[in-house]
Order: C-alpha cells, then structure tokens, then sequence
C-alpha cells in the first residue's frame, strides 16, 4: 500500500511532520505493509479537503491527524487482507 504525505508549505503548516512521525512509530508489521512516499503538492486543499493531505494508492484523504491516520491504515490493512 502506497501512503503519500503533502509536505507543501500548507500542509506542512498544519501538521504534516507529525503524520510522518506517527508513521515511524507504527509497529513493524504494519510498516512493512506500507511505502511512505512525499508529495510536495495535491493541489488537493484547493477542491474538498482539508491540510494535512494524504494519499493512499490512488484515494485522498484530508484532515489527517495521526489518529486518524493510524485508524486508515489499520483499517486499509485488514481490508486488503480480507481481498
């Protein structure tokens, strides 16, 4: 699974170094499961989401707190291996 980071200024801004942080606490078997990628621009915030964006495969989500962002990954990985 291909997780995407905005790291724009505005994301940025709002949070996006915390989502990369929360990411390299993940437990090591969700981490394998997951690319950690960074995007400098979705131009993204400009349509229906809200900074700090992220990217999984091809879905946005904005918004993002590591919480939230946990949760998605969780739950992209049991649905992935439910497939």
């Amino acid at each position: 699974m291909n997780v995407k980071i905005c790291v724009g200024t505005t994301c940025h801004l709002m949070g996006a170094s915390t989502l990369i942080e929360s990411l390299e606490l993940l437990e090591n078997d969700l981490k394998s499961k997951i690319v950690i990628e960074y995007a400098t621009c979705f131009s993204a915030c400009q349509g229906n989401f809200t900074p700090p964006v992220i990217k999984i495969n091809d879905e946005f989500f904005g918004n993002m707190t590591p919480e939230s962002l946990r949760k998605l990954i969780i739950d992209k990985v049991v649905e992935g291996a439910e497939k």
